[in-house]
């Protein structure tokens, strides 16, 4: 993995250097690597977002993604969204999400999403959901939730998500329609 990691980090760099974008053939000459191996590693990146590739001819030309970071606009948005791991452990929330669980969220991030929602939750099919939005395309549910004594319904999108280091999760989009 460690190896993965620096041969990517060297080809954004070359990428970076070369902003009109490089074929493979350019790309294993310049880092003396394998032509089938470059060929893997920008498949790799390009799936995960980090490489866009443009066929131009019979040739295919990679360059870097212009990607704004998802934390930046997470706190812009209206509703409640929250990145899950496949554990279930929660990689990032907005603000509107820490407000709704009434609790800081620097505290929310790397524990359970059950754990934060077990008091408000009325049933336990989000965490089956979440489960489900790890093997299909996307979801939206309503969830009822607890807040307040007060019982509120969110329509709530579970979108599959892949994460840089290629692990899966889902993002919860959650809008409230009570």
């Amino acid at each position: 993995m460690e190896i993965y990691k620096e041969e990517s980090r060297l080809i954004k760099n070359l990428l970076k250097d070369n902003p009109r974008g490089l074929i493979v053939t350019d790309i294993s000459k310049k880092m003396g690597i394998n032509r089938n191996t470059v060929a893997k590693y920008l498949e790799i990146l390009r799936i995960s977002g980090h490489v866009e590739m443009e066929s131009v001819g019979t040739a295919k030309v990679y360059f870097l993604s212009q990607r704004i970071p998802v934390s930046t606009l997470l706190d812009f948005s209206s509703y409640n969204i929250v990145v899950i791991d496949s554990e279930h452990k929660i990689i990032q929330a907005n603000d509107r999400s820490a407000e709704l669980v009434n609790i800081p969220k620097k505290e929310i991030t790397d524990r359970r999403i059950d754990d934060i929602l077990i008091s408000m939750l009325s049933n336990r099919t989000l965490i089956e959901k979440i489960d489900e939005g790890l093997k299909v395309k996307e979801l939206v549910e309503i969830l009822d939730l607890i807040i307040k004594n007060e019982l509120c319904f969110f329509k709530t999108k579970i979108i599959p998500s892949t994460f840089d280091d290629g692990e899966a999760g889902v993002t919860l989009i959650m809008e409230n329609i009570t």
